[in-house]
């Protein structure tokens, strides 16, 4: 029982990819639990030293046997081996090979001289052979060139026939020193051609010599060869009996290693396994680990915090950078309104632009300004109309700035065409008498009474004005279609502040009277699916979409989506709702 309740809390682990092996034990008693290890670790050293030990005799033993026996093999190949040595009156075969075999290699050596004195002995020869005897084309050979005495005979047959046809001229045939020069001229000849016959018969001479040459030395090899195979047919048995007297030996040298290899491991009585570290009594449980279960806590929980971040990031199908806008509703990037937080005697979004034409938010504003300009330079839009998917996404904000950056340009109209749910007024702290519905229902008198004007005249704001009971004929009416053609006369530019597109269709109708649309997308609020069904709403009835604005945009919440966007601060508060 004890040894069972022992062996069922012992946990052994390790000694896989290493050689360290760590030993646990789990008990109430912390002393047991030290001493019991410690107790378990000397019991395996010992074991494993009297095993070890064990087999190494063993194996000492059988190759003490397997030594003996191998050792006399091996002086018996060599008896048999010095025996037939003595008979046969042999050296040893290598010995012998290597004699052959730098014999050979001096007869190929001399075959190789051989042949070259022949290749030139045979030249010279072929040159002599077709010449006829006596001719003087012997004169022009080599050999003769070189040899010094024919040279000299042919200098003085050349002088002395010089000579001859001197005394010719002079003296004629019969006189006596002609005689005497044409005596010496033929005696000169004839010496000439005995040494050039000796230097003819010399090459032929040297011709037959170098073949004999090469069929001597060729012969002197085919006889080295075929001894050399005598040899080795003879020195079969001797090749035999040296082969085996070599193995015996390589044999009896491996065991004999091993022998002594296996004596010293006999004689060495330390373990090969060692204690790293004993074990001590622990002064606290192991467990429960309550670090850890706390630090487990707080990685489970942030990890689940950042999953549930992702997951609400994914879900979130908001519009968070202009690229988005582009990318998901095909339509030109203009820009952006930045956000403008909310701080004491900051102007709010409706009048930056008419506070501080210079601020960032300004700067924004003439950036989607530049890009209306740009969309057709030959002939840009006079005429925008400005709105959204749904309410409170900024349009209005957007079409004030915009008219008032406009009108730096020229002289530009604010048109309030929200019949329903107008903010112009509030926005701008005006309280006109008459607006746009008392405009075209004729109830206005002067037309000035309708006009609030700023920025030195060149802002002029047409508002909503009476709150009309059906918009959509209004704006569907040819009255207003002709006001608006004569406002157009008398504006460079009309910003149109529309009603949403999905809620009501007053902006489709607005939308084919103007020039161009800007569609606006509140950043992180306006929903993707929702923008699309507006878009395509407007583009049915063949709408001029220019471009889309991203409106109440943070740049530091921007910058997390793509390096390429700016960060700042901005002034002032959030846009109100339209």
């Amino acid at each position: 029982m004890l040894a069972s309740g022992i062996q069922s809390g012992i946990e052994v682990s390790g000694g896989k990819q290493s050689q360290i092996i760590n030993i646990s034990y789990t008990s109430a008693d912390p002393q047991e639990a030290a001493d019991i290890i410690n107790a378990l670790s000397d019991a395996y050293i010992q074991f494993g030293l009297e095993s070890r030990l064990g087999e190494v005799k063993n194996t000492e033993s059988w190759l003490g046997e397997q030594f003996a026996a191998l050792k006399a093999k091996l002086q018996d190949s060599e008896t048999k081996l010095s025996t037939y040595r003595s008979q046969q009156g042999l050296v040893d075969t290598s010995q012998q090979q290597r004699i052959a075999n730098t014999q050979l290699q001096s007869l190929n050596n001399e075959l190789i001289r051989a042949q070259t004195n022949l290749s030139a002995a045979e030249e010279q020869y072929l040159a002599i052979k077709n010449i006829e005897p006596g001719s003087k084309e012997f004169y022009s050979l080599g050999p003769v060139l070189q040899n010094k005495t024919a040279s000299d005979m042919v200098k003085e047959e050349a002088f002395l026939s010089r000579k001859v046809n001197e005394l010719f001229e002079r003296y004629g045939e019969k006189h006596p020193k002609m005689i005497a020069a044409r005596s010496e001229l033929k005696s000169a000849q004839q010496n000439l051609t005995e040494e050039v016959k000796k230097v003819v018969d010399n090459i032929e001479k040297n011709y037959r010599l170098a073949q004999f040459q090469v069929t001597n030395i060729n012969k002197l090899i085919s006889t080295t060869r075929a001894d050399i195979q005598s040899l080795q047919t003879e020195n079969f048995s001797l090749v035999s009996l040296e082969r085996e007297v070599e193995n015996n030996r390589r044999i009896y040298e491996n065991f004999q290693v091993s022998l002594m290899e296996t004596s010293g491991k006999s004689e060495y009585t330390a373990s090969n396994v060692h204690i790293i570290d004993r074990a001590t009594v622990p002064k606290v449980p192991f467990k429960p680990n309550i670090k850890l279960i706390i630090v487990l806590a707080g990685v489970f929980g942030a990890f689940f915090g950042v999953v549930l971040a992702f997951m609400r990031e994914a879900l979130d199908n908001t519009f968070k950078t202009p690229d988005a806008i582009e990318e998901k509703l095909k339509l030109p990037r203009l820009g952006i309104t930045p956000v403008v937080k909310g701080k004491k005697g900051i102007v709010k979004p409706e009048k930056q632009y008419l506070d501080d034409s210079r601020s960032p938010f300004s700067e924004s504003i003439n950036t989607i300004r530049t890009g209306l300009l740009f969309s057709n330079i030959d002939n840009p839009p006079k005429t925008i109309l400005v709105t959204s998917a749904t309410g409170s996404e900024g349009k209005s904000t957007m079409a004030i700035n915009l008219a008032a950056a406009y009108s730096n340009l020229g002289k530009t109209l604010l048109l309030e065409v929200d019949l329903r749910k107008p903010s112009i007024a509030s926005s701008l702290n005006i309280k006109p008498k008459f607006g746009l519905t008392d405009l075209v229902t004729g109830s206005v008198t002067t037309e000035s009474d309708i006009y609030y004007k700023d920025n030195n005249e060149q802002l002029n704001v047409i508002t909503c004005g009476t709150i009309a009971r059906n918009p959509l004929e209004l704006l569907s009416s040819n009255k207003f279609e002709l006001i608006l053609e004569k406002l157009k006369q008398e504006f460079d530019y009309i910003i149109l502040d529309g009603p949403p597109t999905l809620p009501v269709s007053d902006s489709c109708i607005l939308a084919n009277k103007v020039d161009g649309v800007i569609f606006v997308a509140k950043a992180e609020d306006t929903r993707v699916k929702v923008a699309k069904e507006a878009v395509s709403r407007l583009q049915k009835l063949n709408a001029n979409i220019i471009g889309a604005v991203l409106t109440v945009a943070e740049p530091n919440k921007m910058s997390y989506y793509g390096d390429h966007y700016y960060s700042g601060e901005y002034y002032g508060t959030k846009p109100a709702k339209d």
